[in-house]
């Protein structure tokens, strides 16, 4: 039985009855079983954000970069905005257009909804500036997850199908020409200009830390190539731990090895002797620093102070 304090008596099975339906009701969920199962929580309803619509042709060419590509001031190469696109991209606007379309014809990035001048500009943009997807979708509304598809799809469809028709040494007439250029400079005879660059090794395994570090004093790759006046990379070698010197890398580099056994024996170019007479000598060499051993098709250059008796 249940005892009122309040009206100091005990209560009747109604009023007890009563009692019991109020504190039920009070918190149903606590007395009353659900055969349905427990009720889920509300579904938090997500937030649209505005996305590009990849499907409509016509949006991308409202973004940042879509409207770049529509002023016809980039034609005129002594422009400020062919300036800008260049110092952005990292490449001439003609030379973006000779990219497009080598793209196309060699099918790099496959059957696309994206033009493919907006997937290049992207590729072009993390290579030369090393932006990261957030900044690139600020610029072209492309989404992140596809920049970073994009960025790759580029670097594997540019080596496997456009990296030997880009980058590949000259030979026979090209070499010549090529030759002819450097007269031009004052280096007759001359078929490139080579030198070492080194790439920061991220994530070097412990075991390889030794040998890939060199002057540099971190990890590294070493990448020997040989590039033109006009700035063209013409070879590049295959990947070097960063301890080895140029002296080590020349000994090993194929490209080295074909120059030893004749590969720049047909160039001609013309010379002046010590007594000031032009004699016109079979030979090509490649210009160096003085890194490099001395051998007979490298030419080292000196420093201006350097002693007459070391030239």
């Amino acid at each position: 039985m249940i005892y009122d304090h309040m009206m100091s008596q005990y209560l009747s099975l109604e009023g007890q009855v009563d009692i019991v339906r109020k504190f039920i009701e009070n918190d149903y969920g606590l007395y009353v079983t659900n055969n349905a199962g427990p009720v889920p929580p509300a579904k938090k309803q997500r937030t649209n954000r505005p996305t590009l619509d990849v499907n409509d042709p016509t949006a991308l060419w409202q973004s940042p970069w879509g409207l770049l590509l529509q002023d016809d001031r980039l034609l005129d190469e002594k422009s400020w905005q062919s300036s800008k696109f260049r110092r952005r991209f990292r490449v001439p606007f003609p030379l973006f257009r000779l990219l497009v379309d080598m793209c196309k014809r060699h099918n790099v990035f496959g059957c696309v909804k994206i033009p493919v001048e907006f997937r290049l500009l992207i590729a072009l943009r993390i290579l030369g500036r090393g932006s990261c997807a957030d900044d690139v979708n600020e610029l072209s509304s492309i989404p992140e997850s596809t920049c970073n598809y994009i960025f790759h799809q580029f670097c594997k469809g540019f080596v496997t199908k456009l990296y030997d028709s880009v980058v590949r040494f000259p030979e026979g007439k090209e070499l010549q020409e090529v030759a002819d250029t450097y007269k031009q400079v004052g280096f007759p005879g001359a078929c490139g200009s080579m030198d070492m660059t080194h790439l920061r090794l991220g994530k070097c395994p412990n075991g390889l830390r030794v040998l890939a570090t060199g002057k540099e004093k971190y990890p590294s790759l070493a990448f020997q190539c040989v590039c033109l006046p006009n700035r063209k990379i013409t070879y590049c070698s295959k990947a070097f731990f960063g301890s080895y010197n140029d002296m080590t890398i020349t000994a090993n580099d194929p490209l080295c090895q074909d120059i030893r056994a004749g590969l720049l024996d047909e160039v001609c170019g013309v010379y002046i002797d010590a007594d000031g007479v032009p004699r016109k000598c079979k030979g090509g060499y490649i210009i160096v620093d003085g890194g490099y051993s001395d051998e007979s098709w490298l030419c080292l250059l000196y420093t201006s102070d350097a002693a007459d008796d070391s030239l």
